[in-house]
Parts: C-alpha cells; sequence; structure tokens
C-alpha cells in the first residue's frame, strides 16, 4: 500500500473567490478518478479528481462562512455523500462518504501546491492510482497505470 500513498507536509487549497482556505497536515493521500453520475455533476466535468485524507489532518478556514454542504442522494457506491462547495463562487472542494468515516476526498483541483508542476517526483507521487465507476468512464479518455473498477 506504501506505493500508492503520497506523502508530503502540508497542502493547501481554495476555492477560486478565495473565501474558504484549507490545509492538509502531515499529508498522506492517493489520488483517484471517479466517473460516477454524482461526481460528474459536482464537478461539472467527465470525472471528478480527488484526493483522500485523512479527516483529523483537515483543518479548514471559512472565516466568512461560506462553506455550503449538499446532502446528495444516495450514491451509485449505494452510500450518502456530503458534498462541501463555496456558496460565494460554487467551487467543489471535500467530499464525505459515510463509508468511511476517517476520510474526506478533497478535489485535486483545489489544491495549491500539488497540481501542474514540472517535478517528475511530484508527478509520480500525484498521478491517479484508481478509478472507480469505469463503465461510465468516457471514451475518449485514456489513462496509464491506473486500477479500474466498475464501482467503488
Amino acid at each position: 500500500m506504501s506505493d500508492i500513498l503520497a506523502s508530503q507536509s502540508l497542502i493547501n487549497g481554495s476555492c477560486l473567490c478565495g473565501a474558504v482556505k484549507y490545509t492538509v497536515a502531515g499529508g498522506y493521500a492517493l489520488t483517484v478518478l471517479c466517473h460516477c453520475n454524482s461526481c460528474r455533476k459536482f464537478t461539472g466535468s467527465s470525472f471528478g479528481a480527488n484526493s483522500l485524507v485523512d479527516r483529523a489532518n483537515l483543518t479548514v478556514h471559512d472565516l466568512e462562512s461560506k462553506i455550503s454542504v449538499y446532502a446528495a442522494p444516495t450514491a451509485e457506491s449505494g452510500t450518502s455523500l456530503a458534498r462541501s462547495f463555496c456558496s460565494a463562487c460554487g467551487s467543489s472542494l471535500f467530499v464525505a462518504n459515510d463509508a468511511f468515516p476517517n476520510q474526506v476526498a478533497v478535489t485535486s483541483g483545489s489544491m495549491d501546491n500539488v497540481q501542474g508542476g514540472h517535478d517528475a517526483d511530484d508527478d509520480k507521487m500525484w498521478r491517479p492510482k484508481l478509478e472507480f465507476f469505469c463503465k461510465r468512464k468516457a471514451t475518449w479518455l485514456t489513462t496509464e497505470g491506473t486500477v479500474e473498477r466498475d464501482s467503488m
């Protein structure tokens, strides 16, 4: 399992307008892609890209009380999801899944210091390792080196 866990001492992130910021300390993360309808709708994209982190390591800074939570109906996985987003700019930020109470999925695109680098080690560290609901995956999308599952 250690080969799919990435470690970085501090991860910072925020919504688009900056009203909601967060840090993940001591951070182990596993980056996953999800092609379920719920993730596609939440992100407004063809899939959701999320980094799973320990809930205890996540600190949210919401000084303006802009976080809103949408209690999503039972997802395709059969579990309830709490989807957090900024009520000011609409950025999707976090997903809590009842089946994994000690973890939270942080939207990978909201992270400030882990995406888009040119460091080969960083690229390897944050490259998605798992994909869920691949039966809904767009036929034009190809990924290398992931474990694909048709459910969660």
